[in-house]
């Protein structure tokens, strides 16, 4: 029984790990250009600056 819990946690964490490294690389469309190195959106929002007025 031990031995079947041990096998079915190794393969878990194999297949979690290829998962993991499957997911984690950068889809690429046209060969060399990643498909969403930067999104457009971020650099608006690296510059967006929030206040905050107190109401008298």
């Amino acid at each position: 029984m031990k031995v079947k819990v041990a096998i079915i946690a190794l393969l878990a964490f194999v297949g979690l790990f290829l998962l993991n490294k499957s997911m984690n690389e950068k889809k690429e469309y046209i060969p060399g250009i990643p498909a969403s190195d930067t999104p457009t959106a971020a650099a608006v929002r690296e510059k967006f600056t929030v206040g905050f007025l107190p109401v008298t």
